[in-house]
């Protein structure tokens, strides 16, 4: 929830974040059910993948680099040989 939002509104972020940790969840619980019923000889494969099934979460940008650490970044890449630089 943001600062601004009124009491009791949910932000669409937090409840996405929510939703994907609560079903991840869910889906781990049944997986290692599974696991335990596949170890028990009651099923012969274990039907959930977890890399497979596994929802992502969404991911914020990256921060800004600072200027002057852009500056000074660029500054000490060298171009490649047998590349002119450019007069831009």
């Amino acid at each position: 929830m943001s600062l601004d939002s009124p009491p009791g509104e949910i932000d669409y972020r937090v409840l996405t974040v929510f939703i994907t940790v609560t079903l991840n969840t869910k889906l781990s619980i049944l997986a290692k059910v599974l696991a335990h019923l596949c170890d028990e000889g009651v099923m012969h494969q274990q039907p959930v993948r977890r890399r497979q099934h596994r929802l992502l979460g969404p991911q914020g940008l990256p921060k800004a680099i600072p200027d002057a650490d852009l500056v000074a970044f660029s500054s000490r890449l060298s171009t490649p040989s047998g590349i002119a630089p450019s007069s831009s």
